[in-house]
């Protein structure tokens, strides 16, 4: 379960600094690991990216910001991270499906992507440091042709004969 305190410490981080700049390398050190095995056991455990995850949560508290007051759509879009407002636009509606200046509109429906907490992983049977598999084999096994078996043909048994004439 050390693997787990480890990603908790590096989603606190990254909840922590969602306003600000934030590396791979700084999020990876919260969790005392290597870049490289942090965003591998990161999409590993959550399903999505290191960098999907903290979009979605940027965008998720930019509509909530942009629904509660009256901050401008430029001044939001540079608060979580997007140089230009083109670019903060276009990635907001690929999540939310409207466009930013939208999500003013009392009643507008926003889409809310909340913290991820590992811990419910740990209450769903993956106790022993990495998720379970389950009773299911990763591959199915490719079944045999119904009409030969190991080179044997149903209809007499024997292996069938290959350039010889009857």
């Amino acid at each position: 379960m050390e693997w787990l305190k480890r990603m908790e410490n590096a989603l606190e981080r990254i909840e922590s600094r969602l306003d600000a700049p934030l590396s791979i390398e700084e999020i990876a050190a919260a969790a005392h690991s290597s870049p490289f095995h942090f965003q591998r056991m990161f999409t590993f455990v959550t399903g999505m990216t290191v960098a999907e995850y903290i979009r979605n949560r940027r965008l998720t508290l930019a509509a909530m910001e942009l629904a509660a007051s009256g901050a401008r759509v430029v001044d939001v879009a540079l608060k979580y991270g997007y140089d230009t407002p083109e670019s903060f636009a276009k990635a907001f509606r690929r999540l939310h499906g409207i466009p930013p200046s939208e999500a003013r509109r009392p009643g507008t429906p926003l889409k809310a992507f909340p913290p991820a907490f590992l811990s419910t992983f740990a209450e769903r049977g993956q106790t022993d440091g990495l998720p379970t598999r389950g009773k299911r084999p990763l591959h199915r096994r490719r079944q045999a042709d119904s009409h030969v078996h190991g080179g044997r043909t149903e209809q007499n048994g024997k292996l069938p004969s290959f350039g010889t004439t009857a």
